[in-house]
């Protein structure tokens, strides 16, 4: 890539497999990332084992011998040697291999050469892209630089660069070690007499006093940028006690540690505190994030004053429907156990299901013309027993999908079926005919009806547009001879895929003058591979590392069928989830409630019905081959445990049915009851370097690895023009600590009390009074509190990552 104007240089990001043994001698400065794999590098007789996560930089003109160990991904970022000299300090070098050094100091640099490949091949990235080469080139500056200049040397012979070289590098690696003249001494193979002495002379200073400085640099960058407590800030650089760490750095910048983080801090907060207050003091608003931007070592604080007279009418279309995946289900015990448990508590109003045709749901009896509905029957009986009504995905989709390494497979899927619509549609004839008159016009003049176009596993269609228009009108007829007034939808866009294929389904649609009752998509936040063509892998082998990519996916959707509809039409998202692999915890762990706040808060108002994937794990939709694994991106897990997402649904089915405000990480409502409810989330989304390895294997334990680092966020609630009284004020609180099974079992491992393998046995054959202890206590936390009212009342939130809370709000009378 050409990068334009004062960055007149060419970078290039690509993925390659190290295949065989091959002689390479780089043109450009290259850094190497193992993404997948591992391999061997030599370089001037030294041989570098690097595994995945290693990185090393690789000089022009050198010659290596390269080495393929097991099978490989390489991230290859290329850098001509002019621009990276002009970016690099005069008399330094750049010395990057951390397979040799500390792999905590290369963490920011993964990030920041994941970004490069994220936004390598995007649209209008030039921006972008110079903004990351500048991060990377200030990173490699501020970390990897050493001193080649004649202020470190005695003279200009380069016998003794070697010796300088490696000497430093030892030190800048080994620095957070018990590190002493003896120990480097040792490595050198020199005597510690002559080593203090040549240090002395090629460094300008003696040994303790170089070690300290390095140790110092990184001891500072600590205080600002973090909220490690000072003893493990000491520990972290080589001191063995506070003490002498105290003295150290009084030494270096004549101030203690804890007066420099003070100082530190608080001219970050004067600094914002000075902008927030030349702001306008008239200005009027429904919310107000008046300190929005202040950070400091403990989070960031919004402060938002609302007017809670200010109300919207606002559709919750959260949620109303929930799926069951295939209709069999229905018919278990256990589902209908744990429906029943949570209908009050979930409030949603549709359970969609699939494939209603397959022989175990509705078949015609052998020899005959008439139909068996008897398993049918009892899915509907239960249904109304529930108080709910069906969404009847209509296509014959596959019974089981496997998530695999390739991508998603799916099992027993013919396409030979789509030639099956006629005896569909004959079945469809029958069941509506037979249902009316066993559960009555008017509950089933409520049922809906969804039509899949058939997609592949690289989401491809498997048959073309016009075919399935052909078999949407044949249901359509079928549905509305009986049901006039009921909706039929399609097509069933996974929107990870192609949107060119979507555009073409809608364009036969317009050309064929049917304006569909809704348009259904399935939303994930996967996205195509377009970096790593050469690997031939499919579309869903990475996770946007957008968090708000739902939003945009669905404002282009709508924006396609504003332009080739004739009419609006109904936009329901009828599949969605954060994951769809069972190979991590992600979906069990507390990150998945705020995911399920921040994209229903999101697509409140612009979709007319959201549909979560899925109710429980006991559905056996997903599955894997690979043993010790818990399968399931459910809201209960298959011991009838509730999940965080269970417990954010829930809170979402509180809210109100007016919207009194909305900033980018709460929502505020009211209730005709005059109570007021507030939701509440930090989120934090999947860092850039896992998303292009999403389909990595993540322990249990190692599940919030994941994700960004994120940070506490403080919410101040000033709620103004509330009718004076005593409030009643209750809290309820979900985070990791409060309602989340994956941390408690994580908490027994930090805690000593278990090794990996005897937990993960426990989770996956727990006795029964095991099941009921965890029901007990993963429950949200609750806190009660009482503030008595004038005209205004004020609410403090402190959010840690991935911590949602609900906070319902009443008068005493």
């Amino acid at each position: 890539m050409y990068l334009f104007s004062h960055l007149a240089t060419t970078i290039n990001v690509s993925m390659i497999n190290i295949k065989r043994t091959n002689q390479h001698i780089p043109e450009h400065y290259q850094l190497y990332m193992v993404m997948k794999g591992s391999i061997s590098i030599e370089d001037n007789g030294e041989k570098y084992i690097l595994t995945k996560d290693d990185i090393i930089l690789l000089y022009p003109c050198n010659q290596y011998k390269i080495e393929s160990i097991t099978d490989n991904t390489i991230l290859d970022v290329s850098i001509p040697g002019t621009f990276f000299h002009s970016m690099i300090k005069p008399g330094y070098e750049v010395i990057c291999n951390s397979s040799i050094g500390r792999k905590n100091d290369y963490h920011a640099l993964q990030n920041i050469l994941t970004d490069m490949v994220v936004f390598y091949n995007k649209e209008d990235n030039h921006l972008k892209m110079c903004s990351l080469l500048y991060s990377l080139m200030d990173y490699l500056n501020d970390h990897f630089l050493v001193n080649r200049n004649s202020d470190r040397a005695s003279s200009n012979d380069s016998n003794y660069s070697e010796r300088i070289d490696k000497i430093a590098n030892y030190i800048n690696t080994n620095y957070p070690l018990p590190l002493n003249l003896q120990t480097l001494a040792d490595y050198m193979f020199l005597t510690p007499q002559y080593l203090s002495k040549f240090i002395k002379q090629n460094f300008g200073e003696n040994f303790n006093k170089y070690l300290n400085k390095i140790r110092m640099d990184h001891a500072m960058e600590e205080l600002k940028h973090t909220n490690h407590s000072i003893i493990t800030i000491a520990f972290n650089n080589g001191f063995a006690s506070t003490t002498s760490f105290n003295k150290t750095f009084k030494e270096f910048f004549n101030v203690t540690p804890t007066a420099y983080r003070q100082s530190f801090l608080n001219n970050d907060l004067l600094e914002v505190s000075e902008r927030v207050n030349s702001g306008d003091q008239d200005m009027e608003y429904l919310v107000s994030d008046i300190d929005s931007t202040v950070s400091d070592l403990s989070g960031t604080v919004h402060r938002n004053i609302i007017d809670t007279t200010r109300k919207n009418d606002m559709k919750l279309p959260c949620l109303k429907i929930i799926n069951v995946g295939i209709a069999r289900n229905i018919l278990s015990h256990d589902f209908h156990k744990m429906v029943l448990e949570c209908r009050d508590a979930l409030k949603f109003e549709y359970a969609r299901f699939e494939n209603i045709f397959s022989d175990k749901i509705v078949s015609l009896i052998p020899n005959s013309s008439v139909y068996n509905f008897t398993n049918f029957d009892d899915i509907m009986s239960f249904l109304i027993k529930a108080n709910l009504y069906p969404l009847i995905e209509l296509g014959n989709k596959p019974e089981k999908i496997f998530y695999m390494q390739e991508g998603l497979i799916d099992k027993k899927y013919d396409i030979s079926q789509q030639k099956e619509i006629q005896r569909h549609t004959n079945a469809l004839d029958a069941l509506l005919k037979h249902s009316i008159n066993r559960f009555g016009i008017d509950y089933v003049s409520h049922w809906k009806f969804e039509l899949w176009c058939p997609q592949s596993e690289n989401l491809d269609l498997l048959i073309p547009p016009t075919e399935y228009i052909k078999g949407y009108q044949l249901y359509s007829e079928v549905i509305q001879k009986y049901l006039p007034q009921t909706r039929i939808g399609g097509p069933g866009f996974n929107a990870s895929g192609n949107m060119e294929n979507f555009i073409q389904i809608i364009k036969q649609f317009n050309e064929q003058g049917i304006i569909p009752d809704f348009i259904s998509a399935y939303l994930f936040p996967y996205e195509s591979n377009t970096y790593n063509e050469d690997l031939n892998q499919s579309s869903y082998r990475i996770l946007s590392p957008d968090p708000s990519r739902f939003k945009k996916v669905l404002a282009q959707i709508k924006d396609i069928l504003h332009q080739y509809l004739s009419e609006p039409v109904p936009v329901y998202i009828t599949v969605f989830n954060s994951t769809i692999s069972p190979e991590t915890f992600v979906a069990n762990s507390a990150f998945q409630a705020a995911f399920l706040c921040k994209n229903a808060m999101e697509l409140l108002n612009e979709v007319d019905a959201l549909g979560y994937y899925i109710f429980t794990d006991i559905s056996n939709e997903y599955a894997t081959d690979q043993p010790g694994v818990l399968s399931g991106v459910g809201l209960i897990d298959i011991y009838g445990i509730r999940k965080p997402s269970y417990y954010a649904f829930e809170f979402l089915s509180r809210l109100g049915n007016n919207l009194v405000a909305q900033g980018s990480n709460y929502i505020m409502t009211s209730s005709h009851d005059n109570k007021y409810q507030i939701l509440a989330y930090n989120y934090v989304h999947y860092n850039k370097y896992f998303c292009i390895n999403c389909q990595d294997r993540i322990s249990y334990q190692n599940t919030y690895n994941v994700f960004e680092q994120g940070e506490k966020t403080t919410l101040l609630f000033e709620l103004t023009n509330l009718p004076p009284g005593r409030y009643k004020i209750r809290k309820h609180i979900l985070n990791r600590s409060s309602g989340c099974f994956l941390d408690e079992c994580i908490k027994i491992l930090e805690q000593g009390n278990s090794t990996p393998e005897e937990l993960l046995y426990m989770m996956l054959n727990m006795q029964i009074n095991e099941v009921d202890y965890y029901k007990s206590i993963c429950i949200p936390r609750q806190e009660i509190s009482y503030a008595n009212c004038e005209d205004s009342l004020c609410i403090t939130l402190d959010l840690e990552p991935h911590e949602v809370n609900y906070i319902s709000i009443s008068r005493k009378l």
